[in-house]
C-alpha cells in the first residue's frame, strides 16, 4: 500500500470471509468477500479521505465514513 491503494488478498482468493484491515494514516477498511466476490467494503477514518481499493481486478473508490471517538 502507498496510503492512497489497497491492493486486498493479490496472493490468493477466499471463499468466504469478514474483517477489518488498520491501513496506513490510522484508517480502517471493513469488507467482506462472498463466493470470491467483494460483496460489502466500507472505510473509516477521522480524516476527510479517499483510497482505491483494488481486489481480484474490481477497482473501487472508497470516501471514508467518520468515525466517532
Amino acid at each position: 500500500s502507498d496510503g492512497e491503494t489497497i491492493r486486498l488478498l493479490p496472493a490468493f482468493p477466499l471463499s468466504d470471509v469478514s474483517f477489518k484491515l488498520a491501513v496506513k494514516g490510522g484508517a480502517v477498511i471493513e469488507a467482506t468477500i462472498s463466493g470470491g466476490e467483494l460483496t460489502s467494503v466500507q472505510l473509516y477514518s477521522n480524516e476527510q479521505k479517499t483510497m482505491k481499493l483494488i481486489y481480484n481486478d474490481q477497482v473501487r473508490i472508497l470516501s471514508a465514513v467518520e468515525t466517532k471517538e
